[in-house]
């Protein structure tokens, strides 16, 4: 990481602006940050802590509320802003903490909450990576592959902390040095080895357990033979086991008892096999005497139900010819009865006719004056007669009704003319209601046509209103966005939590081969960096499952992945809620809604009361047409009154004139409407009689054609009447069963007695056979046959499994050992790195020594050059047992020959061997990091050293900025300000806070 340029504002001590181009102030290499005791030396060390990790360094750290500075005025914000490169590539953070400002509205203040944001420089432009102060956070820690603590080892030396590794106690350095190394999750790997050995241990027992069940199974199995075979088990051939315990010690043993029981089982099988062939050959032999014995028996029962059969056969035979000549007359019978049926309704019909024309005879003697026509035409020629008079009636009756009808027309044309008058009134009134409906609709007319008017802004005030309401439920559509983003972010935190997870087991795997790792370059005679010693007999071997770079770099990668989906997660839902913060809320969507229905109430009256305007317009002109019409109407009603009062007078005398001559000469009318309706009713009668005179006529030639044509088919039939054929007729379904079973009983003669005649063949016992003794026996052997098959069943299975067992046996007690020896070494590892035994150092000190140990080869070689070689860094040797041993330091005097403990150093010797360790580990932990040291600061401590030893101090720092490094001093020591040339001068104003001058070397 190379710092570029930092801004800060209202920030601690310094109430203004401040900026600093380390760019250019680099240029020397080495430069001091020099100013009185309490002016904020440290706040430019502060300021880039806190814009990198949003937290304040060294003593501050946690009180990033106070970075505010007292000094500065309100309405003045406190930020910071930072821009830095890795490798090509260059960022920019700017930050700013929770801070009281001037409230916007009104008086008072109001709490601004905590802001952050990173930047990439592409293009000639500045892209957005990250917001909100964790995610900045997190994409910086990532980019810098440093935390904050490790941050101000590496690049920061804090005021006050250049001894604190060097004067800890072994038990105190180890959380230090893991912190830096990130060694915690050993820890939890030592948890891991523990539970590994135990389960180990677990999968042991149980194959033991398993190996003991397999045995039982095999000797019950072996047992089952036996017993199959009807031997008892102890007189077996000399195999005993106790039933409550097999016999699963020396696996040879047990083994060799498997093969006994598994070659005895064969032997046996063998005889249960020829037991069970015995009984199925018993069986087949029974079966067959019991099947032969039940032949014969259904053969003697078959030959005396057909003799029962035959005999029943000739006795039916004697009435089969009488039978059969019946069934012959029913047949032609049965032929004849639809004549005999047709006959029979001939002659209802003609009888039906004749009574008919019995009951009307009177009535028709009656209307024709007593005459009764007694054939069809005679009746015709009455109806004629009757239908001349009915002529004569109508025309009389049609003469007196016209002459009505034309004195009643001339009245009412008189009627008529007078009430022209009326309608003359009638016609004047509607012309009146039409003049007022005139005056109405010009009215209505003039406000539809205001109200067309100002529809454009009714439209415009309902378009409003309705852009309101989309604005409302678009924030709503944003809610359930930011719901769902909200669950995503949530989601993809979860996978980046699960991939840190797992990159962290990657590295414990990693670690876990690191032993053999630093023993991979060992040779005889270089001392182990872990134990000292110079031999090697056993260097330790990579395990299998330890990860390699690749696997680091894969998981590194699939982080990274993850967290760019995380990063567009927080962007996606920032940008959401950015746009819902523009939108109504969410209450405000019913008084939108009531808005925008009552400004498109208005609208759509005043569209609908406009859309009125042309209907009436035309209904205006209609009432003028009324009314002009009115008027001609009236005028042409005055003037046919006039000229009525003569023409109706005249038509009306003589109409009158007209019908009294008409009464004169006409007939009765009355008398002669009542001679019609007789005449009517007469015609109707009389021709009812003619129609039953024909029907009459037509059944008495149908009956006797019908006679004719029976008696012919009688006398074919040889029947004497009717009734006989009904007596002789019988029911078809009883017909056709009569006669089928009088075929099947001539056809059945034949096959019965051909039976009965081979049957005589078989030269069958007089007496029928019992098979039932040979059935049971059969039964009861096929039981006993089914047993022997079952038991050779049985022992075929068992002994088939009992043929695998010995090997199956072998394969597990080979198991077995492995996993014995399997579960020694997970304990032995799990025993090791929880110091439970030598070299009784836990996982995590040991691995932090061999840091140490790295830490203290960098720092000697400062050291040596601050000393002139007088004083080198040791690791201290432990003899007794602890946990956190490895750790301890001593410091090597050349001059005396003597190593004594850190804690006895002077002054000086302390400051320069705690400032040596300091920068030995800034370099192991860039290089574990894998990154470049481009910059470095050192906070005070040099007030504590002499002339000399400050020289060389002065040197070592030289030389740490020929490599472009840029080196920055913090003190206020004079001769420090004589040596290193000043980059950065703080003042301190009293109460006006402090302000620094930047003194760049290219001014």
């Amino acid at each position: 990481m190379r710092p570029i340029r930092i801004t800060f504002s209202a920030f601690g001590p310094f109430p203004g602006d401040q900026e600093i181009d380390f760019e250019r102030l680099g240029q020397q290499g080495l430069f001091l940050i020099t100013g009185p005791t309490g002016a904020g030396k440290t706040t430019v060390l502060d300021a880039m802590v806190y814009a990198l990790y949003g937290e304040a360094a060294g003593a501050r750290e946690g009180q990033t509320g106070s970075l505010r500075s007292h000094f500065a005025l309100a309405a003045d914000p406190t930020s910071v802003t930072f821009e830095f490169a890795i490798g090509d590539a260059v960022y920019r953070v700017e930050r700013s903490p929770e801070q009281e400002r001037a409230a916007k509205r009104g008086t008072g203040t109001a709490t601004q909450v905590a802001e952050a944001s990173l930047q990439r420089f592409e293009k000639a432009k500045w892209v957005a990576v990250a917001s909100g102060n964790r995610d900045v956070t997190k994409h910086i820690t990532e980019l810098i592959r440093l935390t904050s603590a490790q941050f101000q080892q590496v690049i920061l030396l804090p005021q006050g902390k250049f001894d604190k590794v060097l004067r800890s106690s072994s038990k105190d350095r180890l959380p230090l040095l893991s912190a830096l190394f990130g060694t915690k999750y050993l820890t939890s790997a030592v948890e891991r080895l523990k539970r590994e050995a135990k389960d180990r241990g677990i999968a042991h027992s149980n194959m033991k357990k398993d190996l003991s069940d397999a045995f039982d199974d095999s000797l019950e199995d072996w047992r089952s033979v036996i017993t199959e075979a009807g031997i008892e088990a102890a007189s077996a051939t000399g195999i005993e086991f106790d039933d409550d315990e097999a016999p699963v010690g020396p696996g040879e043993q047990t083994r060799a008892a498997l093969e006994q029981m598994s070659a005895q089982a064969k032997t046996l099988r063998v005889k249960v096999d020829s037991a069970a062939a015995a009984a199925n050959k018993a069986y087949d032999s029974a079966n067959t005497a019991a099947d032969a014995a039940t032949q014969q028996a259904e053969k003697w029962d078959s030959r005396l139900t057909l003799q029962e059969e035959s005999a029943a056969l000739a006795e039916l035979s004697k009435g089969d010819k009488t039978l059969a000549a019946t069934l012959k007359l029913a047949e032609s019978a049965n032929d004849l009865l639809e004549q005999v049926d047709a006959f029979e309704e001939a002659e209802g019909a003609l009888a039906d006719s004749k009574a008919q024309i019995a009951d009307l005879s009177s009535e028709v003697s009656e209307a024709l004056g007593g005459d009764l026509p007694t054939t069809p035409v005679k009746a015709r020629a009455s109806v004629k007669q009757l239908e001349k008079r009915l002529g004569l009636l109508a025309t009389a009756i049609a003469e007196f009704e016209n002459a009505s009808t034309a004195r009643a027309s001339a009245e009412s044309k008189a009627v008529q003319a007078i009430a022209l008058g009326t309608e003359v009134a009638a016609v004047a009134a509607t012309s009146a209601q039409a003049d007022a409906a005139l005056v109405s609709l010009r009215e209505e007319l003039t406000k539809v046509e205001a109200a067309a008017q100002a529809l454009d802004a009714l439209k415009d005030a309902a378009e409003s209103a309705s852009d309101r309401v989309e604005s409302v439920n678009t924030g709503l559509t944003l809610d359930n966005q930011i719901v769902v983003g909200e669950k995503a972010e949530k989601a993809a935190t979860k996978a980046v939590a699960e991939a840190e997870s797992a990159l962290k087991d990657a590295r414990e795997r990693h670690l876990a081969g690191l032993a053999a790792r630093l023993a991979a370059d060992l040779h005889d005679g270089d001392a182990c960096p872990t134990c000292g010693s110079t031999e090697h007999p056993t260097p330790a071997e990579v395990p299998a499952h330890a990860a390699s770079d690749e696997d680091i770099e894969r998981a590194e990668a699939g982080l990274r992945s993850l967290q760019t989906a995380l990063n567009a997660a927080v962007k996606d839902l920032s940008a959401k809620r950015a746009r819902r913060s523009e939108l109504p809320a969410a209450e405000e969507l019913q008084d939108a809604e009531d808005k925008r229905d009552t400004s498109k109430a208005a609208f759509d009256a005043a569209s609908t009361a406009a859309g009125t305007a042309d209907t009436l317009r035309s209904q205006v002109a209609a009432a003028v047409q009324i009314i002009a019409a009115s008027t001609t109407e009236m005028d042409a009603l005055n003037a046919r009154i006039t000229a009525a009062d003569t023409t109706e007078k005249m038509q009306l005398a003589a109409a009158k004139k007209s019908h009294d001559i008409a009464v004169k000469t006409s007939p009765d009318a009355d008398s002669a409407e009542a001679e019609h309706e007789v005449t009517t009713d007469a015609i109707e009668l009389v021709t009812a009689f003619a129609t039953l005179l024909d029907e009459e006529a037509g059944s008495a030639a149908t009956v006797t054609n019908l006679k004719t044509a029976l008696e012919k088919a009688l006398e074919r039939k040889g029947f004497k009447d009717t009734k006989s054929v009904t007596a002789a007729a019988m029911d078809p379904d009883e017909l056709e069963e009569a006669a089928a079973e009088l075929k099947e009983r001539e056809a059945r003669r034949p096959v019965v007695a051909g039976i009965l005649k081979e049957l005589t063949k078989d030269k069958l016992p007089d007496l029928r056979p019992d098979p039932t003794a040979l059935i049971e026996r059969r039964d009861v052997l096929k039981v006993e046959r089914d047993q022997r098959v079952d038991a050779a069943l049985t022992a075929k299975n068992a002994s088939e499994r009992l043929n695998a067992a010995p090997e199956a046996f072998g394969e597990r007690l080979d198991e077995l050992a492995r996993l014995a020896a399997s579960q020694e070494i997970a304990q032995t590892v799990a025993d090791v790195a929880s110091a439970r035994i030598r070299p009784n150092i836990d996982l995590e000190s040991w691995v932090c020594s061999a840091y140490l140990h790295r830490v203290v080869l960098q720092a000697n070689n400062h050291l040596k050059v601050m000393t002139s070689g007088q004083y080198i860094l040791q690791i201290g040797s432990t003899s007794d047992k602890r946990k956190h041993g490895g750790l301890d330091l001593d410091v090597f005097d050349s001059h005396t020959g003597v190593s004594r403990s850190v804690n006895t150093v002077s002054g000086g010797e302390t400051f320069m061997a705690s400032l040596a360790l300091a920068l030995g580990l800034a370099e192991v932990v860039a290089g574990q990091q894998n990154m470049r040291l481009d910059a470095l600061f050192v906070d005070e401590g040099f007030g504590s050293l002499d002339t000399e030893t400050l020289e060389r101090a002065t040197e070592v720092l030289q030389g740490l900025q020929t490599s472009g490094r840029m080196v920055g001093v913090i003190s206020h020591v004079t001769e420090m300000r004589a040596s290193l040339r000043t980059g950065i001068a703080v003042t301190k104003n009293g109460e006006q806070g402090s302000t620094l001058k930047v003194e760049y070397q290219d001014a």
